[in-house]
């Protein structure tokens, strides 16, 4: 019958029902210091976002109880965090439980998608993880990030680079789940520089010499002066 306008004065609540004709699809509501914005599934709320909060909330933005997706259709989408005094900072949260190792405290995960549009694939990721089963927030947490690529010729992602914390010295594994010193490399190892090495450098197997062949060098004299 038109439109009409209301006028409230005071600290008011209100709630306005959105309904598709047969059920209550979502609810506006409010009170005196934030918006609620309900999505339900047959008359029953599934995700609440709440939004301009003061007291109740973690921050201006929150969703219980359902995924946050920003679709950019045809184009790119994008997020911004545009920082105060402080700057911008991400929080990835675990599951809330007892966590044992190789639990997921928070991941990234990078999708690969075809010309579709639809039909996508992990290409690569970064995972936090606990590294032990005795793992106590605040108090014994050893912790490793995981990151993941795939491979060429390959339709999965690997496991590749570990940053490892379940020893006293955060250790890095390539292609080494359980690197045993500071960096441990399961594979050849090349250099086009110097290599320096102020400590002693152990030998398990022979030099070769790339240059000849692969003629071994058994033995490295010591020159006097």
């Amino acid at each position: 019958d038109g439109i009409r306008d209301y006028k409230v004065t005071g600290v008011q609540t209100c709630a306005l029902p959105i309904s598709n004709g047969s059920n209550i699809v979502a609810m506006i509501s409010g009170s005196s210091d934030h918006g609620i914005l309900e999505l339900y599934d047959g008359n029953s709320p599934t995700t609440t976002i709440t939004a301009l909060g003061t007291s109740t909330i973690a921050g201006d933005l929150e969703v219980n109880g359902g995924d946050l997706t920003i679709d950019g259709g045809t184009g790119q989408a994008d997020l911004y965090l545009k920082s105060g005094a402080t700057g911008s900072r991400i929080f990835l949260y675990g599951t809330g439980n007892a966590m044992n190792a190789g639990d997921n405290i928070g991941a990234m995960y990078f999708q690969a998608t075809e010309d579709d549009g639809v039909t996508n694939q992990t290409a690569a990721y970064i995972i936090a993880e606990p590294t032990s089963n005795t793992y106590v927030v605040g108090s014994d947490m050893p912790t490793r990030l995981k990151f993941g690529v795939v491979r060429d010729g390959a339709s999965s992602a690997t496991d590749t680079l570990y940053i490892d914390g379940s020893s006293t010295v955060t250790r890095v594994g390539i292609l080494d789940s359980t690197p045993s010193y500071t960096l441990d490399v399961n594979g050849i190892i090349r250099g086009q520089s110097d290599v320096i090495v102020d400590g002693n450098l152990r030998l398990n197997n022979n030099i070769i010499e790339a240059s000849d062949g692969g003629t071994a060098i058994t033995q490295i004299g010591r020159a006097h002066v």
